[in-house]
């Protein structure tokens, strides 16, 4: 008797196994292969790989839930990884392409295309969704994404070793989507510079290149905090807290503009070959260092004081070495004005 339980135990698994293969099977037919671009779910999804034929490529990875890495080197914008997840499941078919323009359309995504890969947690048993055994990596999609049709309201799209593109939108959309795959690392990575809260400061380091008597040095210890003057490496004993308060809690979201990292070589090299008028140096409660070395920029909109001369120097916007000198990027005075302050600024009022 227990012999023939088991062996009706057995049976039944594999029937169950038996449906929901044949299931699979089945919708898998009603597809079509040629344009079943979107994915079911995004939250299945372990990495997106980008690239196109100018050697640009990134690949996003997942960390955890909401926290993505672009190339395993820098934190990935959420905001564009949110909309690219949900563009992968939910972009649809607009229309085949015609026979006129299928050739001239064939040749255009080759030249120009960007390869997308999407890769998903998938499992070797999953009966139902209920339960999921032996889990793996697998690559689920893997199409072009082409340039935009002529009204902007449609993508041209082919899947790999297919000859049938196809025009596709995101509904509710009104635009081509192309711009959510862009390959280019520089677009993909955080802004972030540092995002730290004033207890998990240790020191804030301020160097006037131009004036170095306005030079210090803050250390914190738990609610006392120490300056000093770092040419003369004395202490002030007298200064006023608040506003050395307010300095370490400017820097719970210090973010640049725009990295630069990609820019013209020479150009790029004869403005940090420059002293840099100043550096700001932010040590964390780990010993975790972040330095910002700032150059500045020149004045390329022809800006002009009262009397009429042009600036010399870019009033809005500076240039940054950061991530210890690899990264050039592009900085507003405006987001580091309450960083950027003399030791002049913490002496108490006369």
């Amino acid at each position: 008797m227990k012999k023939n339980r088991i062996i009706l135990l057995i049976t039944l698994l594999l029937a169950i196994v038996a449906i929901i293969v044949i299931a699979t099977q089945s919708s898998n037919t009603l597809r079509n292969k040629n344009n079943d671009f979107a994915i079911e779910d995004s939250s299945f999804v372990t990495k997106i790989f980008l690239s196109d034929k100018n050697h640009h490529s990134t690949l996003l990875k997942k960390v955890e839930p909401g926290n993505w890495t672009v190339n395993d080197k820098y934190s990935a914008r959420p905001d564009l990884v949110n909309l690219l997840l949900y563009t992968l499941t939910h972009i649809d078919i607009k229309s085949p392409i015609s026979k006129a323009a299928h050739d001239n359309t064939v040749k255009r995504l080759s030249a120009i295309g960007v390869k997308v890969e999407v890769y998903q947690m998938a499992y070797h048993i999953n009966i139902f969704g209920k339960l999921k055994m032996f889990p793996y990596e697998k690559l689920v999609k893997t199409y072009y994404v082409g340039d935009a049709t002529m009204d902007n309201m449609g993508t041209y799209m082919v899947m790999e070793d297919s000859q049938e593109p196809y025009i596709t939108f995101l509904p509710g959309f009104n635009g081509y989507i192309s711009r959510q795959y862009t390959p280019v690392e520089a677009e993909w990575r955080s802004h972030k510079i540092v995002s730290l809260s004033i207890n998990q400061i240790k020191s804030i380091q301020y160097e006037d290149i131009e004036d170095p008597k306005q030079s210090y040095i803050i250390q914190r210890n738990g609610r006392e905090f120490g300056l000093m003057q770092l040419m003369s490496k004395q202490s002030i004993p007298l200064f006023d807290t608040l506003k050395v308060v307010d300095l370490f809690t400017s820097f719970k979201t210090l973010n640049f503009e725009d990295a630069l990292n990609e820019l013209n070589k020479t150009y790029k090299d004869t403005i940090t070959a420059q002293k840099p008028f100043n550096i700001l140096t932010i040590t964390d409660v780990n010993g975790v260092v972040q330095t910002v070395k700032a150059f500045k920029k020149p004045n390329f909109t022809g800006e002009v004081d009262a009397s009429g001369q042009i600036f010399v120097y870019d009033r809005d916007r500076f240039y940054a070495l950061i991530n210890g000198d690899k990264d050039f990027v592009l900085c507003q005075y405006f987001v580091f004005d309450r960083m950027l302050k003399p030791l002049s600024f913490f002496m108490p009022a006369q």
